[in-house]
């Protein structure tokens, strides 16, 4: 009698605490510093750009308002102008520096920070972290709308292309693929979509079987025929809407048993769920704010030691080849990304309040020392 496969267990640590910034910043500095000198010179460009445009807007309001009300008298010489430009400068220049990190680069600086996390998961977890964005585009213009080493339905939709951008996390023990897919569809304007996607393998190949979830909340990545549309006994069909290959609808209901119907409700709903050939897949719609929640890790590992169990122990049940998939939400995921896009540090703050006395307080000590003097 064979050993009963071992349980999947991931290592959360890495996930749970978001390191400091500046030991984010020296890791990619050492990693990548050409990375950072191009975020520099991009920052500091958009900076002076700022407060270019909005110092020389406020100083034409400025100077205009004097002229309509007759208040040339409070600025009367090229000098005091000069010092309230200055001013105008200074305070634009402090509320809009703090913000630079916010603006050109701030979806880069979440995707480090996220793969930064991604990387020491991956270590503690025995996987490898590979950038395949490069080389998935030049697969995905030499072989048309499909990503040449991946078999679900995401990765050849119809009327759109997708591509496998960085990260895609491998793993041999257990066996499973995570990475990002970003999907184009062509429709009346182009659209992108983020969704991540984890594959399990199967022992055998299985009948194509798409579960579109209910209550993840997101839409159909693409339109499947509703003449593929199957209806299941029970509540499954308050929980997913079933989708098979028009030939091997029957054979579905081989794998689709109601313990298996059971354990998908139970550990998968947020899921969409595929499974096609000898591959199970679940997608989710989102990023980095997905791949770095513990809570969307544990529910992998949940639909591995159950569904992904039980669904190849049902294969025995089939005997045709054919493909099947999936795609899901773990209930939960985005709170690290979303400590990450919140976090305000206190010198942020400070000097965003200077700049506001430095634009509205210097010009108006200026104003009521003149009208004082001409007073």
């Amino acid at each position: 009698m064979s050993a009963a496969p071992e349980l999947t267990v991931f290592e959360m640590t890495a996930l749970e605490r978001l390191p400091p910034r500046r030991e984010i910043e020296q890791f990619w500095t050492a990693d990548n510093p050409t990375l950072w000198l191009k975020r520099l010179r991009t920052s500091i460009a958009f900076l002076a750009l700022a407060t270019l445009v909005v110092g020389l807007a406020l100083n034409t309001l400025l100077l205009l308002g004097l002229r309509v009300f007759h208040a040339d008298a409070l600025l009367p010489t090229s000098g005091s102008r000069f010092i309230v430009l200055l001013m105008l400068f200074a305070g634009v220049a402090l509320v809009v520096a703090p913000i630079v990190d916010l603006l050109p680069y701030r979806r880069l600086d979440d995707q480090l920070t996220g793969l930064f996390l991604l990387r020491r998961f991956a270590r503690d977890n025995r996987m490898r972290v590979k950038l395949e964005w490069a080389a998935s585009v030049a697969g995905v213009r030499a072989a048309g709308n499909s990503v040449p080493g991946f078999r679900g339905t995401m990765f050849a939709p119809p009327g759109g292309r997708a591509v496998v951008v960085a990260p895609l996390l491998v793993s041999e023990r257990p066996q499973l693929r995570v990475g990002h897919v970003q999907y184009y569809r062509f429709s009346e304007r182009a659209r992108t979509q983020d969704w991540v996607f984890a594959e399990i393998p199967l022992p055998r190949s299985m009948p194509n079987i798409w579960l579109h979830s209910k209550r993840s909340g997101a839409g159909m990545p693409f339109s499947l025929a509703s003449d593929e549309r199957v209806l299941l006994e029970g509540d499954f069909d308050r929980y997913f809407d079933t989708y098979a290959r028009e030939g091997v609808q029957q054979e579905a209901l081989y794998v689709l048993t109601p313990d298996v119907m059971a354990l998908l409700i139970d550990n998968a709903s947020w899921f969409d769920v595929e499974i096609v050939d000898d591959r199970l897949y679940l997608y989710t719609r989102g990023h980095f704010d997905v791949l770095v929640d513990p809570d969307w890790w544990q529910a992998v590992a949940d639909v591995m030691n159950t569904v992904g169990r039980k669904v190849s122990q049902s294969s025995s049940r089939y005997t045709g080849a054919g493909p099947a998939g999936g795609a899901g939400r773990a209930g939960g995921a985005g709170e690290q990304a979303r400590r990450i896009q919140s976090r305000a540090t206190v010198w942020r703050r400070i000097t965003q309040a200077l700049g506001v006395l430095v634009l509205f307080g210097g010009p108006a000590v200026l104003f009521v020392a003149a009208a004082q003097v001409h007073g």
